[in-house]
C-alpha cells in the first residue's frame, strides 16, 4: 500500500488581530519574530512531510529558500 502524502503549508507565524481598530496581522511578540527559512522545510521533511509549501503571508522568497534547501 503506498504511503499517503503528508502536506504542510504553514503560515508566516503571525496571528490575525481582529479587534476593532486593529484588524491586522502581527507577531505575538515583535521582539521574537520567527520567519520561516529553508531549514524549516528540511525539518518538516524530517518529520514526514512529502509536500511543503506556504500559506498566509509566506512569500515567494521563502518558498524559494525551501526549494533551495533540498537542492544543496
Amino acid at each position: 500500500m503506498p504511503r499517503p502524502e503528508v502536506i504542510v503549508y504553514p503560515n508566516s507565524g503571525e496571528f490575525f488581530d481582529s479587534r476593532e481598530g486593529q484588524r491586522t496581522w502581527r507577531f505575538k511578540d515583535d521582539d521574537e519574530m520567527k520567519v520561516l527559512v529553508g531549514a524549516d522545510a528540511k525539518e518538516f521533511h524530517e518529520h514526514g512531510a512529502t509536500v511543503i509549501g506556504g500559506c498566509c503571508r509566506v512569500t515567494h522568497k521563502q518558498i524559494r529558500e525551501f526549494a533551495n534547501e533540498f537542492r544543496n
